[in-house]
């Protein structure tokens, strides 16, 4: 499995904190990360579903495979995705053929075969107590999602919170802070390495806050859960 490569995630974060002085669309902006995590992980697609209302709604995605799939999702809350948003972790799927998910999924699993789509990891998308949504991993081959994987997928999914959450806050007038006043962390300039930003975004310090809330690195199997606590 291939690992990812440092300066290629660095170059992604560095794209996609570029995006936060920007004009573009919200949807346009996380389509722009979907495609850059997938060609940091290698995988066959990415796509991002995002809780409105307290519901699963918007579908963002880098083929079109992943967004039908992933409006099975948003219609059905059924899924890795629905599981991840739900347990607020990230829930890994190795080979949606294996094992009794077609029973518990079945249109979840049938759409998946319609695609070519065989393993799915997916992080949720957090800031503070609020879920913001969900990051897909999607590839055509079976699977092992490594520790490696989902932490790129975790930084990048708490990148995305971040951003969310600032666009929400100008979208209402508001000044780019987060509810506790902090300021948002400026993207890298020439007098900053990259890492720097990647740092801080990704330190153990700023987990759990509004200004980057992360998941837990433990990853759990797909639950049944039925609750719905977005």
């Amino acid at each position: 499995m291939p690992v990812p490569e440092v300066d290629a995630l660095l170059d992604a974060v560095e794209r996609f904190a570029a995006t936060f002085t920007g004009d573009d669309a919200v949807s346009d902006v996380l389509r722009k990360l979907a495609e850059q995590v997938a060609v940091v992980l290698g995988v066959s697609g990415v796509g991002v579903v995002l809780v409105r209302q307290g519901r699963l709604s918007d579908v963002i995605a880098t083929v079109e495979a992943i967004a039908d799939l992933e409006r099975v999702v948003a219609a059905r809350e059924i899924g890795p995705c629905a599981d991840a948003i739900r347990s607020r972790q990230p829930v890994v799927v190795g080979d949606l053929t294996g094992g009794d998910l077609a029973q518990r999924w079945p249109e979840y699993v049938a759409q998946a075969e319609v695609g070519e789509i065989r393993a799915v990891a997916a992080v949720p998308m957090v800031a503070g107590e609020r879920v913001l949504g969900v990051l897909g991993l999607y590839d055509g081959a079976r699977r092992t999602w490594t520790d490696e994987d989902l932490r790129v997928a975790r930084i990048m999914a708490n990148i995305a919170s971040c951003y969310l959450v600032h666009a929400s806050e100008l979208g209402q007038g508001g000044k780019p802070k987060n509810s506790s006043g902090r300021r948002w962390p400026a993207a890298p300039s020439s007098s900053r390495p990259k890492a720097w930003w990647l740092r801080r975004v990704a330190s153990p310090s700023t987990r759990g806050s509004t200004f980057c809330a992360s998941t837990p690195v433990t990853t759990t199997h797909a639950s049944t859960t039925s609750r719905r606590p977005w």
